[in-house]
């Protein structure tokens, strides 16, 4: 059993449809073409969000989370639920887009971890191990 995740980012897809307006320009030339969605737990939740062409016109969707930790439980939060709707948010507004996992090793390394804890919790009887 897993405790519920607190201080979740919220997504307003209007507010990031006008945000990513004026990045159509950005967007011209070979392997440009395309909205990069950046996301990792390492210092804390993150979604950045950028132009191919230009990362330093991006900015971090999960910033406004009230949260620093960096367990798997966000990792499966943003792999599963926030960047997915990031990705229809951005589709929906006309662009391409690119999902990068920027430490993806932590994330498996934290996964088989947990997973190795709660088979040897069940083990020993003790199923509410987390």
């Amino acid at each position: 059993m897993r405790k519920a995740l607190t201080g979740l980012p919220e997504l307003d897809p209007a507010a990031l449809a006008w945000r990513i307006r004026d990045w159509k320009p950005l967007m011209q030339g070979p392997g440009n073409d395309r909205i990069v969605i950046e996301w990792n737990v390492t210092n804390g939740p993150c979604c950045f969000v950028y132009p191919a062409a230009r990362r330093a016109a991006g900015f971090d969707l999960a910033a406004n989370a009230s949260h620093t930790s960096s367990d798997e439980r966000w990792a499966d939060f943003l792999e599963l639920t926030f960047v997915p709707a990031v990705v229809e948010a951005i589709e929906g507004a006309g662009f391409r887009t690119q999902i990068v996992c920027a430490d993806q090793r932590p994330v498996i390394a934290m996964r088989v971890r947990r997973r190795a804890h709660e088979a040897l919790a069940h083990a020993h009887g003790n199923v509410h191990a987390h």
